[in-house]
């Protein structure tokens, strides 16, 4: 059984968006921790948690019809954005 986007709870195309951006996870760029969490990726950028440092930011890589362009998924393919809290 496969999970369907009205299943994951989203308009359609958001649950293949969540398992591209899960498939192309960037590491923590505060501590390089590779234990991070997706917590949302219907916004863009989509925002992401480091289980380790705690450490919150927003990261956007640079996806061409669900694939990442060449190069690691952490290169400069996409934006890191840091948040106050």
């Amino acid at each position: 059984m496969t999970m369907t986007d009205s299943a994951a709870g989203g308009a359609p195309g958001d649950y293949a968006r969540r398992i591209a951006l899960i498939q192309h996870m960037p590491p923590c760029p505060k501590c390089a921790g590779r234990h991070v969490h997706l917590i949302d990726w219907l916004r863009s950028p989509a925002e992401w948690w480091c289980d380790a440092c705690k450490f919150e930011w927003a990261y956007e890589p640079a996806l061409q019809e669900r694939q990442l362009v060449e190069g690691p998924p952490y290169a400069n393919s996409g934006r890191i954005v840091e948040f106050a809290r």
